[in-house]
């Protein structure tokens, strides 16, 4: 947090980050902390360095995000409580045309993410109960197929938890 709140609101240039080709991408750090390393030894100012990293972090999850080839993103996990980078996130994608959605209610760390697990397991289980009642439509029998069970397990899993 003290990185954050240091950082020098206008600052626009961002450190070197560069990203593999591979997929999923790779992001190259040892420039960025020779970048930073080379900037503290010079006697940059802290608030400068932190918005260049910032902005460095901001680069990369956009253009991860651009590759993705989305038009809609969510911007969620515990580094997403960073304010500043959350900002800088959305406002690069929302430049590329993207639409951004954040956490508002849930928090974007451990909490939302089990919040997050549930939602999925409760749409799986919407779906299979849809598909079993097209399966038995179709063949009047009520049981699932084997490919079916596996994806129960997975739901009762996520409702013990």
């Amino acid at each position: 947090m003290a990185l954050e709140f240091a950082a020098d609101p206008d600052e626009q240039d961002a450190y070197p980050l560069p990203l593999s080709d591979d997929l999923p991408a790779v992001a190259d750090w040892e420039p960025l902390m020779r970048a930073v390393l080379a900037d503290r030894a010079s006697g940059k100012p802290v608030g400068r360095i932190s918005a260049r990293f910032h902005n460095a972090l901001a680069e990369m999850a956009a253009a991860v995000a651009r590759r993705s080839g989305y038009g809609q993103i969510v911007l969620t996990g515990g580094c997403f409580q960073n304010a500043l980078l959350t900002e800088r996130v959305r406002a690069r994608l929302s430049a590329s045309g993207m639409s951004v959605s954040t956490h508002r209610r849930v928090p974007p760390g451990d909490g939302g993410i089990a919040l997050g697990q549930v939602l999925v397991a409760a749409r799986q289980a919407k779906s299979l109960s849809r598909n079993r009642a097209r399966t038995s439509f179709r063949n009047g029998s009520g049981g699932l197929s084997d490919a079916h069970e596996g994806s129960l397990a997975c739901v009762s899993a996520y409702r013990a938890k």
